[in-house]
């Protein structure tokens, strides 16, 4: 990890989170650990403003970050997060499925009351063959 990295770290981890975002906006040329953080303090937050941050940088993120799921999967947490289910599903068929994106999926929709679509969530879940833990 780069100094920039390291420096958005540190900054998470002492709950210094609009800083962070800040910073991003500094990086000449972000890399793969920089946009997970970015998206990880964003979820943080986990605000309006936020949100925007997180759907202008997802917008502009370059394909081939697209393809390396711990960047879709850092956006789709934030986007739980941040109260923004629509944007949550159309994300998901991005994301690497594993057990905790359906169940982070499942619980969104439960927090917004809507049973149903969790329901046929665990049936696509079965379909796809993830197992629960």
């Amino acid at each position: 990890m780069g100094i920039y990295g390291a420096m958005m770290k540190g900054l998470i981890k002492n709950d210094m989170l609009n800083e962070a975002v800040h910073l991003f906006f500094q990086i000449p040329n972000p890399d793969e650990i920089i946009f997970v953080l970015f998206f990880h303090a964003c979820a943080r937050i986990g605000t309006e403003e936020a949100l925007s941050l997180v759907k202008k940088v997802l917008s502009n993120l370059p394909n081939s970050y697209r393809e390396k799921s711990n960047v879709p999967t850092t956006a789709f947490d934030a986007f739980i997060k941040c109260g923004d289910l629509s944007s949550t599903e159309k994300l998901f068929p991005e994301i690497k499925k594993i057990v905790t994106s359906y169940g982070n999926l499942m619980n969104a929709y439960n927090k917004n009351n809507q049973p149903e679509k969790t329901l046929d969530l665990h049936e696509q879940m079965k379909f796809d063959k993830i197992e629960p833990d």
